[in-house]
């Protein structure tokens, strides 16, 4: 199991704790990066949005996103909206409140087709698709050099290890016969082994077993 889970929770945020159905991190040491008022520039190295609030704000202003305040069901019911949506080429999705859940809000599709991917980056939505892979291209030339920090509001809220139990998470049930819920079902993982410093890349699925894997 991880050392700790790490959420984000604004002061003035109604809810407190945070699911996003997307690329999964391990936590550990936090990265800031140098900002400015107008997104990402060509050359300076600027971040397009300095944090996941920004970017669904950025989302919802153009029509990306949708926000659900009626209850919905982790058992499939999220997991079944999500996957329509990206089948039919729909919005992401911010649902409020999860059945069983209070004070949890979870985040669906968020990067899922080419318009909020551009947003992704700091482009207009409809920019088209060559010239994403174009700018894609030139930025991943100049990566953005991190800087490590002792503190960040990625860790608002901190569960310990000795109180981790994975279920108190709103995981969906994806589909019916499915041998758990899964936290990640398509994801980029990058993983460094801490004694040889190997570094190995891949696409792997996390299903929660129990409280504890």
């Amino acid at each position: 199991p991880p050392d700790a889970i790490f959420s984000s929770a604004g002061a003035n945020d109604e809810h407190r704790k945070f699911l996003c159905l997307g690329p999964v991190a391990r936590p550990g040491r936090m990265i800031s990066c140098k900002l400015d008022d107008t997104g990402y520039q060509e050359g300076t190295g600027n971040m397009a949005h300095k944090d996941l609030r920004e970017f669904t704000a950025a989302l919802q202003s153009g029509g990306d996103l949708v926000v659900i305040d009626e209850a919905v069901d982790w058992d499939q019911e999220l997991a079944g909206i999500g996957r329509l949506s990206c089948e039919q080429g729909g919005p992401a999705f911010m649902f409020n409140t999860v059945k069983d859940y209070a004070g949890w809000r979870v985040l669906a599709n968020p990067v899922t087709g080419w318009r909020r991917y551009a947003v992704a980056l700091g482009l207009p939505a409809g920019t088209p698709v060559r010239e994403l892979y174009r700018i894609y291209a030139e930025r991943e030339q100049n990566p953005i050099p991190p800087i490590l920090v002792n503190s960040s509001p990625c860790k608002d809220v901190i569960i310990p290890e000795s109180d981790i139990d994975l279920f108190d998470l709103p995981v969906p049930m994806v589909h019916d016969g499915d041998g758990g819920r899964y936290l990640g079902t398509w994801d980029l993982v990058i993983s460094k082994d801490r004694g040889t410093g190997w570094v190995n890349w891949g696409m792997y699925r996390f299903m929660i077993h129990d409280e504890r894997h």
